[in-house]
């Protein structure tokens, strides 16, 4: 779940992303490419939160604060690595079964899309596109 105040609308706003992605910058609802936000968020109140987390069609991301939230696990961000145009976070994750740590690399490219990928694998990425409130009205 998420909640978006005015100062961080305006942060995530920002589309001139000089300089290594950060975290700040990484917040909110992310859909992988192609999949409509209104197919996997809806709003309550002011929150964006996954119309059914367990739906197997969910593809989304939620980054808020340090918490990244996605179908299959909840995790926390437990480090963070700066780099060239992109940060590493280890996440300390769980699911229903077990616990895990795990290093992955996000990058928010000029049209804004957020780009994942495993550190070790830097080839193999995934796009997601960010929901906003209104694109779920």
């Amino acid at each position: 779940m998420i909640e978006l105040s005015a100062a961080a609308a305006m942060v995530l706003a920002s589309g001139a992303m000089a300089g290594a992605t950060t975290l700040e910058q990484a917040q909110g609802a992310w859909v992988m490419t192609g999949t409509k936000c209104s197919d996997t968020f809806k709003l309550e109140g002011e929150q964006i939160v996954f119309i059914d987390r367990d739906a197997s069609l969910a593809n989304g991301i939620v980054i808020a604060g340090k918490k990244v939230t996605s179908p299959e696990a909840s995790c926390t961000v437990e480090r963070v690595k700066a780099e060239k145009d992109h940060f590493t976070a280890l996440l300390g994750c769980s699911d229903s079964v077990m616990f895990s740590n795990q290093s992955v690399s996000f990058r928010i490219l000029q049209d804004g899309t957020l780009e994942r990928s495993d550190p070790m694998f830097s080839d193999v990425t995934y796009s997601y596109a960010r929901c906003e409130a209104s694109d779920l009205k």
